[in-house]
């Protein structure tokens, strides 16, 4: 979960991604990666939703699942996903 919420706090503080532009959605359209209430737009609610600040990530999944959200939130940042790193901690 960590890399997801570490990657959508860092844009957050930067006022990369304002509140006017939520919700975000992922691959799949009727589901957000990024909103500001933990709802999708069929009124599901997020699976494990992780609040930052006035924002609402659905923090659920694999590895794989949770770096491609990251991924998905940096781009729409304005962002190039190829110039961060994820660092793997002992």
């Amino acid at each position: 979960k960590s890399v997801l919420v570490e990657a959508v706090t860092w844009c957050i503080r930067r006022n990369l991604i304002p509140q006017e532009r939520l919700p975000l959605r992922g691959g799949n359209p009727r589901y957000f990666i990024l909103a500001a209430s933990p709802f999708h737009s069929d009124g599901q609610p997020f699976a494990e939703p992780w609040q930052i600040n006035d924002f609402w990530v659905p923090t659920s999944g694999d590895l794989a699942e949770l770096v491609g959200r990251a991924r998905r939130i940096i781009q729409h940042a304005g962002l190039d996903p190829a110039d961060f790193k994820v660092r793997l901690a002992d």
